[in-house]
């Protein structure tokens, strides 16, 4: 990808990227084409539509992050 991509995989990881801003979820298909951009955290109508696109549920978010 031509762009930084960053995963976190525990909370002190999700702590260092706190610098980051908005949060951003973008999928991709096989040719790298944007299927989706969800913009914001995974709460309210952006937890909503990454939940039903995917069929499963979600965490709770943590408070303070």
């Amino acid at each position: 990808m031509p762009f930084p991509a960053f995963s976190a995989e525990s909370p002190s990881e999700v702590d260092q990227l706190s610098f980051m801003g908005t949060p951003q979820t973008v999928l991709l298909d096989a040719h790298g084409t944007v299927v989706h951009n969800w913009i914001g955290a995974y709460q309210g109508p952006v937890r909503e539509a990454i939940e039903s696109y995917f069929g499963v549920k979600l965490p709770e978010l943590r408070h303070g992050l």
